[in-house]
């Protein structure tokens, strides 16, 4: 881990970082565990290069100061592009992709309203989604669409001279309750983070970060994306589409389970007294299962239960289609097992009670 005690700003750092650890990835955009050789991989000096030339281009079209919107899947060009404001002077104003459902087409506008936007930043891929939202809102605002080549070169881009003290993002909520809410996050604040959470999760020699958050969520932009980078660590993001098989497995078991859950509401007399049943019920399920620690490591008699347990084969079912390792038909076959039975049992029984107190 390098030491972020003495940084002055996250684009001093990452240019620090391109000189003295070059050659060191920095960023994975992972596309199918399965087949690695399908990863975009960047080193800290062509994440440099790359950041720089979106700052040049983002210079062109605003002024220094602006507010960028940054409308990005998982991609290389979300995180050049978030650097690139920086370099360029800017504050990254990162949001979800307006979509084609109105509530989050509200959401973006009230963010790109809020934070009085001057450009909007996307990759050629999102054109024609992108380009219809900003007509149909009214927005005069340039859009660039840019995507990473590294045939291209800015050195001559004078780097915005950044303190602790310079804004570099707005960050807001979901917006699920209420209109979005933006945070003002500065330089000094993005350092503090990376060097808190680095310290309390620190990397093994050679190891990177990973993961498939959201890069506009505070964990997934903070946490995956600029923690890992100026740490020197560098860091893997999973395209949303690489964990969706087991994304829907799981949200597929907790349907299963959430009969227990409706039968438990339907028989409690008070709300509060449901969350202590679930999880006295739940409790089981989840530690005494392999997603904390190996079964081989546990007691003969534990092991019995763990490698039955519904918890552990879902777990199974989703670390071999994220690795792409192991056996999936097996554990599927036992976890689907698992769901019919929670199903066959709880379905009948809440629809029983829910008659039973419909007649009283």
């Amino acid at each position: 881990m390098f030491d972020l005690s003495g940084a002055t700003s996250v684009s001093e750092t990452m240019r620090r970082h391109a000189r003295e650890i070059g050659d060191r990835p920095a960023l994975a955009i992972v596309g199918t565990p399965v087949d690695r050789a399908t990863a975009q991989w960047l080193t800290y000096a062509q994440l440099d290069q790359a950041a720089r030339v979106f700052a040049q281009e983002l210079r062109r079209a605003c002024p220094i100061g602006s507010r960028v919107l940054l409308l990005h899947p998982t991609s290389a060009e979300f995180v050049a592009g978030f650097l690139g404001c920086l370099y360029a002077g800017m504050v990254a104003v990162p949001s979800s992709m307006p979509g084609r459902y109105r509530q989050d087409q509200r959401r973006v506008l009230a963010i790109a309203e809020d934070a009085e936007v001057g450009c909007a930043l996307i990759t050629p891929d999102e054109w024609d989604e992108v380009t219809t939202w900003v007509e149909q809102e009214g927005f005069t605002m340039p859009v660039l669409a840019l995507r990473v080549d590294l045939t291209r070169h800015a050195d001559d881009l004078d780097v915005f001279p950044a303190d602790l003290q310079t804004l570099a993002v707005l960050q807001y909520t979901s917006g699920s309750t209420n209109d979005p809410k933006g945070n003002m996050v500065t330089h000094g604040n993005l350092l503090a983070n990376a060097a808190s959470m680095a310290t309390a999760f620190p990397a093994r020699d050679g190891r990177m970060y990973g993961g498939w958050l959201p890069n506009y969520h505070d964990m997934g932009l903070m946490g995956i994306i600029l923690t890992p980078l100026l740490a020197g660590y560098g860091t893997a993001l999973m395209r949303s589409c690489s964990s969706a098989s087991g994304s829907q497995c799981m949200v597929a078991f907790g349907l299963c389970i959430c009969w227990m859950a409706i039968l438990a509401g339907i028989l409690l007399h008070t709300p509060a007294a449901v969350p202590g049943v679930l999880i006295g019920a739940v409790m089981p399920l989840s530690f005494g299962s392999n997603v904390f620690a190996s079964a081989d490591s546990m007691p003969g008699w534990v092991q019995a239960w763990v490698n039955i347990n519904p918890v552990t084969l879902m777990t199974e079912v989703n670390r071999a289609l994220l690795l792409g390792e192991g056996d999936v038909t097996g554990p599927l076959l036992g976890g689907l097992a698992w769901m019919a039975g929670f199903v066959a049992v709880f379905f009948p029984l809440s629809m029983r009670a829910y008659r039973r107190r419909l007649g009283r």
